[in-house]
Protein backbone atom coordinates (compact mmCIF):
# COMPACT_ATOMS: atom_id res chain seq x y z
CA UNK A 1 0.00 0.00 0.00
CA UNK A 2 1.12 3.87 -0.70
CA UNK A 3 0.21 6.85 0.07
CA UNK A 4 -0.80 8.87 -3.26
CA UNK A 5 -2.08 12.41 -2.26
CA UNK A 6 -4.37 12.90 0.46
CA UNK A 7 -5.38 9.37 0.45
CA UNK A 8 -4.62 5.67 0.91
CA UNK A 9 -3.79 3.59 -2.33
CA UNK A 10 -3.65 -0.26 -2.05
CA UNK A 11 -2.85 -2.56 -5.18
CA UNK A 12 -2.46 -6.27 -5.00
CA UNK A 13 -1.28 -7.89 -1.41
CA UNK A 14 0.06 -5.94 1.25
CA UNK A 15 -0.14 -3.98 4.43
CA UNK A 16 -0.21 -0.42 6.10
CA UNK A 17 0.44 -0.01 9.41
CA UNK A 18 0.00 2.59 11.98
CA UNK A 19 2.45 3.00 14.82
CA UNK A 20 1.23 5.63 16.49
CA UNK A 21 -1.12 4.19 19.08
CA UNK A 22 -2.24 1.42 20.99
CA UNK A 23 -6.03 1.38 21.79
CA UNK A 24 -8.15 -1.34 24.27
CA UNK A 25 -11.96 0.28 23.35
CA UNK A 26 -12.02 1.92 20.18
CA UNK A 27 -13.85 3.02 17.23
CA UNK A 28 -11.83 3.34 13.63
CA UNK A 29 -13.71 5.06 11.11
CA UNK A 30 -12.76 5.69 7.76
CA UNK A 31 -14.00 6.20 3.94
CA UNK A 32 -13.51 3.35 1.45
CA UNK A 33 -13.67 2.75 -1.80
CA UNK A 34 -13.25 -0.62 -3.06
CA UNK A 35 -12.92 -1.45 -7.08
CA UNK A 36 -11.69 -5.37 -6.58
CA UNK A 37 -10.32 -7.57 -4.38
CA UNK A 38 -10.85 -7.48 -0.59
CA UNK A 39 -9.52 -5.56 1.94
CA UNK A 40 -9.08 -6.08 5.91
CA UNK A 41 -9.66 -3.69 8.39
CA UNK A 42 -7.91 -4.66 11.29
CA UNK A 43 -7.91 -3.27 15.05
CA UNK A 44 -7.07 -4.36 18.24
CA UNK A 45 -3.23 -5.65 16.17
CA UNK A 46 -0.72 -7.09 18.67
CA UNK A 47 1.94 -9.36 16.55
CA UNK A 48 -0.16 -11.90 14.82
CA UNK A 49 -3.68 -11.13 17.41
CA UNK A 50 -6.24 -8.74 15.72
CA UNK A 51 -9.79 -8.71 14.79
CA UNK A 52 -10.52 -7.67 11.32
CA UNK A 53 -13.32 -6.72 9.36
CA UNK A 54 -12.99 -7.95 5.38
CA UNK A 55 -14.86 -6.94 2.35
CA UNK A 56 -14.99 -8.44 -1.10
CA UNK A 57 -15.93 -6.39 -4.22
CA UNK A 58 -17.74 -10.08 -5.94
CA UNK A 59 -19.53 -11.05 -2.90
CA UNK A 60 -20.16 -7.57 -1.70
CA UNK A 61 -20.56 -8.67 2.16
CA UNK A 62 -18.88 -7.70 5.27
CA UNK A 63 -17.12 -10.21 7.15
CA UNK A 64 -15.73 -10.36 10.79
CA UNK A 65 -12.45 -12.73 11.98
CA UNK A 66 -10.13 -13.04 14.58
CA UNK A 67 -6.43 -14.18 14.56
CA UNK A 68 -4.78 -15.44 17.72
CA UNK A 69 -1.67 -16.96 16.43
CA UNK A 70 0.75 -16.79 13.08
CA UNK A 71 -1.68 -20.12 11.79
CA UNK A 72 -4.64 -19.73 14.38
CA UNK A 73 -7.89 -18.05 12.36
CA UNK A 74 -11.36 -17.87 13.33
CA UNK A 75 -13.10 -16.86 10.26
CA UNK A 76 -16.61 -15.69 9.30
CA UNK A 77 -17.29 -15.15 13.06
CA UNK A 78 -20.26 -12.79 11.72
CA UNK A 79 -21.37 -12.16 8.19
CA UNK A 80 -23.56 -9.05 7.01
CA UNK A 81 -26.79 -10.15 6.57
CA UNK A 82 -27.35 -7.84 3.07
CA UNK A 83 -24.79 -6.37 0.72
CA UNK A 84 -22.44 -3.41 0.91
CA UNK A 85 -21.93 -1.23 -2.42
CA UNK A 86 -18.74 -1.53 -3.82
CA UNK A 87 -17.09 0.65 -6.46
CA UNK A 88 -18.23 3.84 -4.72
CA UNK A 89 -16.72 5.23 -1.77
CA UNK A 90 -18.27 4.45 1.68
CA UNK A 91 -18.16 4.97 5.31
CA UNK A 92 -17.13 1.85 7.50
CA UNK A 93 -17.31 2.42 10.95
CA UNK A 94 -15.96 -0.54 13.50
CA UNK A 95 -16.16 -0.76 16.96
CA UNK A 96 -14.46 -3.12 19.88
CA UNK A 97 -15.51 -2.23 23.05
CA UNK A 98 -14.80 -4.86 25.52
CA UNK A 99 -16.42 -7.88 24.13
CA UNK A 100 -18.47 -6.67 21.56
CA UNK A 101 -17.72 -6.00 17.92
CA UNK A 102 -20.15 -3.87 15.82
CA UNK A 103 -19.56 -2.54 11.99
CA UNK A 104 -21.89 0.27 10.62
CA UNK A 105 -21.73 1.19 6.61
CA UNK A 106 -22.98 4.39 6.00
CA UNK A 107 -24.78 4.56 9.16
CA UNK A 108 -26.23 1.40 9.14
CA UNK A 109 -25.42 -1.50 11.85
CA UNK A 110 -23.84 -4.14 9.64
CA UNK A 111 -22.40 -6.82 11.74
CA UNK A 112 -22.73 -7.00 15.51
CA UNK A 113 -20.89 -9.52 17.38
CA UNK A 114 -19.77 -10.89 21.02
CA UNK A 115 -16.41 -12.21 21.41
CA UNK A 116 -16.59 -14.69 24.38
CA UNK A 117 -12.58 -13.92 24.89
CA UNK A 118 -12.00 -10.82 23.69
CA UNK A 119 -8.26 -8.85 22.23
CA UNK A 120 -6.53 -6.78 24.57
CA UNK A 121 -5.23 -3.61 23.62
CA UNK A 122 -3.78 -3.09 20.05
CA UNK A 123 -2.88 -1.04 17.37
CA UNK A 124 -4.65 -0.68 13.68
CA UNK A 125 -3.56 -1.74 10.25
CA UNK A 126 -5.31 -2.50 6.96
CA UNK A 127 -4.36 -5.11 4.57
CA UNK A 128 -5.05 -5.71 0.91
CA UNK A 129 -5.14 -9.60 -0.38
CA UNK A 130 -4.35 -10.96 -3.67
CA UNK A 131 -4.92 -8.61 -6.76
CA UNK A 132 -7.19 -5.73 -4.67
CA UNK A 133 -7.65 -2.14 -5.82
CA UNK A 134 -8.91 -0.01 -2.67
CA UNK A 135 -8.89 3.84 -1.58
CA UNK A 136 -9.00 4.48 2.25
CA UNK A 137 -9.40 8.00 3.54
CA UNK A 138 -10.34 10.19 6.32
CA UNK A 139 -9.29 7.61 8.90
CA UNK A 140 -9.88 8.29 12.39
CA UNK A 141 -9.41 6.37 15.52
CA UNK A 142 -11.37 7.21 18.58
CA UNK A 143 -10.86 5.92 22.02
CA UNK A 144 -13.62 4.24 24.06
CA UNK A 145 -12.07 3.96 27.40
CA UNK A 146 -13.15 6.02 29.83
CA UNK A 147 -10.06 7.05 30.74
CA UNK A 148 -9.13 7.91 27.15
CA UNK A 149 -8.23 11.94 25.96
CA UNK A 150 -11.23 11.47 23.09
CA UNK A 151 -10.13 11.72 19.10
CA UNK A 152 -6.07 10.19 17.94
CA UNK A 153 -4.14 12.75 17.12
CA UNK A 154 -2.39 13.06 14.07
CA UNK A 155 1.27 12.94 13.47
CA UNK A 156 0.84 16.24 11.10
CA UNK A 157 0.47 20.01 13.01
CA UNK A 158 -2.92 21.40 11.93
CA UNK A 159 -3.81 18.64 9.96
CA UNK A 160 -7.61 18.00 12.25
CA UNK A 161 -8.62 15.30 14.74
CA UNK A 162 -7.82 12.02 13.94
CA UNK A 163 -5.45 9.91 12.04
CA UNK A 164 -5.80 10.81 8.97
CA UNK A 165 -4.11 7.96 6.70
CA UNK A 166 -1.91 10.54 4.37
CA UNK A 167 0.17 11.43 7.01
CA UNK A 168 0.51 7.89 9.01
CA UNK A 169 3.45 6.49 8.80
CA UNK A 170 3.21 3.38 6.54
CA UNK A 171 5.25 0.45 7.43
Amino acid sequence: MVAAGRYLRGNRSGWARYGGGVWGDLTLKLQLRLLRGAVHLNCRVDGPRRHFVGLRSESEWVYLAKQTGPETFFNDLAVSERPVPSNRFITVEVTCQGSQVQVRVDGVRVLQYEDRTPLGPGGISFETVEETSVYLDDVLVTSLEETGAGPTTNPEPGAGPGLVVAYARLA
